[in-house]
Parts: structure tokens; C-alpha cells; sequence
């Protein structure tokens, strides 16, 4: 499941997050929720990145973006959840 934020105005969704959640595939070994930027404008750099509280940066070859492992054995709740969204769109939004 997932669903994008477009950052601003523009109907063109340049700049946009991505935001859900998926099975263990090749980008995680585990169930997680995950959020990432996209620009089809800009390059997205990735060398100053905004601590986090909740999830983990997840840069790799393959796909770049900020993890929660979904496993639920480490205490994820629906506020671990809430919290894991916010703060990965603010600091996303800061990448755009």
C-alpha cells in the first residue's frame, strides 16, 4: 500500500514523497513502512541527512529512503507509526 505527497503546489508531481507500506522484498528483508523523495526536476542528494528518532536511513544502490521495520517484536505501535511519518516527511521535504 502507499500513497505520494506532492511537495507544493505543482499538479505535476515533481516533487513529490512516497509513503506506505510493503511485504520483504529485495529492498528490506522484512515486512516495513517506508517513505522516499522523488524529483523528476532535481538530483536528490543524499550527503546531509536529518536525524532521526523513529526508522532508519536506507540508502543504498537500489533505492534510497527511511526505513521502520514492521517485525511489531521492537514495540511498533500506531504512534511508533505516526511518529516514523512525520518525522520522515519533514525530513524528505527537507531533501526536495
Amino acid at each position: 500500500t502507499g500513497m505520494l505527497i506532492a511537495k507544493g503546489t505543482n499538479k505535476d508531481f515533481g516533487n513529490t514523497i512516497g509513503c506506505g507500506y510493503a511485504i520483504a522484498d529485495s529492498v528490506y528483508e522484512t515486512p516495513y513502512f517506508y517513505a522516499y523523495a522523488y524529483s523528476n526536476t532535481n538530483t536528490i542528494s543524499y550527503k546531509k541527512l536529518t536525524d532521526l528518532t523513529v526508522g532508519t536511513w536506507h540508502i543504498t544502490e537500489n533505492w534510497n529512503g527511511i526505513i521502520l521495520p514492521a517485525n511489531f517484536v521492537d514495540n511498533v505501535t500506531t504512534v511508533t507509526v505516526t511518529n516514523f511519518y512525520n518525522e520522515a516527511i519533514y525530513a524528505l521535504s527537507k531533501l526536495l
